[in-house]
Parts: structure tokens; sequence; C-alpha cells
């Protein structure tokens, strides 16, 4: 038994594909665990300065920001890395420039009028939810989508340049510690509330993408040099990008939904207990969010050079990686709830509960699951995502319907768990009939070689 071990463990260190993933997404996941801790600061601090209900009416402006710049984006920026990791294989330096160039300008159109829509009606928006603060919430989150659909275009594209250190700048981590710095530093705690919470993010937001900018530029003249701009296919690009934006954002409105319906249904108070209790629930996939910001330009790189038995090997690994630091966590949050909640809300969590541990069961499945999605929309199966997606996405918001008005956070907790399992299934059989590999973390001797 001994043997084996050490034969496999040897032969996971000499696998370059492995080394070159561990080392990006070490780094990777340094930065998301300083994110994660930068983000559970955040919302310990507006959650305490500003209670449950300033809290909730953050919570709801951040998911109008999120919904709309994901429209707004059209796809694009997951379809750039996609081009990109394959023009960097292929060595056509020109079309990378040129894809960035077409998808810069669309997005930066698409977010300036969704934010223009978004400001002159956030007044008839907020009377759909209960909260007199919101509609000055939604006018300062519309102020920062053309800002953070650019962040995240660019964030994107030095992924797909394998450029991970300066994307892990770029992620929500360090908006959320920049963040907690204004909010802590520019407003006084008796005045706290969630608008004073938006304003800070927003700030972060503009802070970092001026500072995205200077990376790509950098990255730009180390990797491509000064290559002559070659025309792409834009029919291709779009064509490609759509499905990846409606698997995107019915992902995002099956991750949103429960927030929004409790948003109508509840109070502000209610959805930032909900919040608080999903964001720590979410701490267990922080590390498969590492590893698949590493893994979708290897995906790409696998399609591009054909080598199909080097994107199963790599899936393996994930799966063994998965395992191993989502497990863990989640059996501590499983076995310790109540403390964990208490501790961390600096008060009595017990109506929280239980929607913790069922919201956890949906994040360890998620991990373990692995880069499924990822692995589809890298692969040319963007359509079978969206219908994943979109299906799921259904499920979810009839499940929230039924669920919401009856049993409350608890309903929405059970409905997002139970869909974000289906869509994990159903996507990790694809992956398989496409390419005949388990992404569970199964033992070797029964998978595909």
């Amino acid at each position: 038994m001994n043997d084996k071990i050490k034969k496999r463990v040897a032969q996971l260190s000499e696998d370059g594909r492995l080394m070159e993933l561990l080392r990006g997404s070490s780094f990777v996941l340094l930065f998301k665990i300083l994110g994660a801790l930068s983000g559970y600061a955040f919302t310990i601090l507006v959650f305490r300065w500003a209670g449950k209900g300033g809290y909730g009416v953050f919570e709801l402006a951040f998911t109008a920001l999120t919904l709309i710049t994901v429209l707004a984006r059209l796809g694009l920026e997951s379809a750039i890395v996609k081009y990109i990791s394959g023009y960097m294989v292929t060595k056509e330096y020109g079309k990378a420039v040129r894809i960035y160039q077409f998808s810069f300008w669309i997005i930066l159109a698409l977010s300036i009028a969704l934010g223009a829509g978004l400001f002159f009606f956030a007044t008839p928006l907020s009377s759909f939810f209960d909260g007199q603060d919101l509609s000055e919430a939604f006018q300062w989150a519309a102020l920062a989508i053309p800002a953070y659909s650019i962040l995240q275009l660019n964030g994107e594209t030095l992924r797909g340049l394998k450029r991970m250190k300066e994307f892990s700048y770029l992620q929500n981590g360090t908006l959320m510690l920049m963040a907690t710095m204004v909010f802590w530093l520019w407003f006084d705690r008796d005045l706290a509330n969630g608008v004073a919470a938006v304003k800070a993010y927003v700030g972060a937001v503009y802070f970092l993408t001026i500072f995205s900018f200077y990376y790509l530029r950098t990255a730009y003249v180390k990797d491509l040099g000064s290559p002559a701009i070659l025309p792409v296919g834009r029919r291709g690009v779009i064509s490609s990008a759509i499905p990846m934006m409606i698997s995107g954002s019915m992902f995002l409105v099956m991750s949103w939904t429960d927030t929004l319906m409790i948003g109508h249904f509840m109070t502000d108070a209610d959805v930032g207990l909900y919040r608080f209790v999903f964001k720590m629930a979410t701490l267990i996939t922080f590390a498969q969010f590492a590893i698949n910001s590493i893994v979708a330009p290897m995906i790409s790189g696998f399609m591009a050079d054909k080598n199909i038995p080097g994107l199963r090997r790599i899936i393996h690994q994930i799966g063994l990686i998965n395992l191993v630091m989502s497990l863990p966590i989640f059996l501590i949050f499983a076995l310790f709830p109540e403390w964990i909640l208490n501790t961390a809300g600096d008060g009595d969590m017990s109506d929280g509960v239980t929607v913790f541990v069922i919201l956890a069961i949906g994040q360890v499945v998620n991990a373990l699951c692995g880069p499924v999605m990822y692995t589809l929309n890298m692969s040319g199966h963007e359509k079978v995502s969206q219908r994943i997606m979109l299906w799921t996405a259904t499920l979810n918001l009839v499940a929230n319907l039924l669920l919401i008005p009856r049993y409350g956070i608890l309903g929405a907790a059970v409905a997002t768990t139970v869909s974000m399992m289906i869509w994990n299934i159903v996507a990790s059989f694809k992956v398989y009939q496409f390419f005949q590999v388990v992404t569970l973390p199964i033992p070797w001797k029964w998978r595909r070689k």
C-alpha cells in the first residue's frame, strides 16, 4: 500500500501540467484566502455597523450591479479567455490584440447604456423591494457599471495571457479589501448604513479599474511586443460569447434569485441575514475558485492542441485537490455551525444555523464536481452549458417562488442548494459523455486513463 502511494506521489510530482497548476493556483489561492478574509471583514463590518437591514441594502444593490454587468459584458470576457489562450499557443499575437479592442468598445458602450438605465429607473425599481434606502443605493451601483465591466474584461484578458498574479490582484477580494478600508476610515460608525457600504465599494471599483490598465499595458509589452493587428471573425466571437453570457447570466440568476425574492417577500434584515450566512458557506469553495482561475486557459490550450489525454489528466488532478481543500472545511461547518455563526456574527445567529448547513452541502458538492462548466465552455460546448444553466435557473426561480413565501430564508436555501447540485451533476455527466472523464475525486483505478 505504501509503495502504491509513493508511486502515485512520484507520478504527480513529475507531471509538468500539475506543477504548473499548483504553482499558478498557489498564488491565486493565497489571494483568494486574503480575498475571503477581506470579504469576511467587510461583511462583518457592515453587518455590525449598519445592522442586518443595512447589509441587506448593500447586497441588493450589489446584486443589481452584478446582474446588469453580466449583460453589459455580453459574454465577451469569457470568450476572450478561450480565444487569447488559443492565440498564444498558435503565436497569433495580432489577433489577441484585435479581439481585446473589439471587446472593449462593445462592453464600454453597453455598460454606459445599461448603467444610465439603472440610474434613471432606480426609484421605480426600489419600490419592488422593502427598503427606503434602495433608490440611492441603486444609483450608486449604476455609476459603477462601466468601470466594473471593463475591470472584469481586463482581468479575464490577463488570465488568457496566463498572467495569474496580475489577474489575482484584480479580483473581488482586492475590491473587498479596498472597500473595507474606505468604509472603516471614511464613514462614522454611528452614521454608517447600507448606502455608505455601496459608496465604499464603488470607490474601490474605480480605483482598481485604473490599476488594471497598468497591468494590461505591461503584459501587452512583455508578452505580445508590437504585433501587426490581425483581423478576427467577429461573428464567430459573438456566437461563442453569447452562449457563455447566457450560461453565466443563468448562473447568476440562480445565485441571486434567492436574494431578490427574499428582498421582495421579506425585509432587508432577512436579506442581510441570509447573505451573511451564504457568504460564510462559500468559504468551502475558495480553493476551487483559485484552481479554476488557472485551469480555464489550460483547457483552452489543450483543445487548441487537440490534447484530450492531457485534458483528462488535469481534470483528475483538480478533483483530488478540491477534495483535500474543501471537505475538511465542510466537516467543520457541519459539526460546529452554531459556534461559527455566533462568533462571526457577534451575537445570536440561531435563525441561520440550519440555513448555513444546507447551503454548505450545496457548496461542497459544487467543489467536488470540479470545473465542469469551465470544461464545457472552453472546449466548444458552450451551448450545452447554456441549456444546463437555463433549465436549472428556471427550476431555481420556481422553487424560490414556491418556498420563500412559506418557509422564508430556509426555503431559499433549499431551492438554491438543490439547483446547484442538479446543474453540477448534469454538467459532470456531459463532461463524461464528451471526454470520457469522471470529474469526481473517485479512486484512480475506476477512471479512464
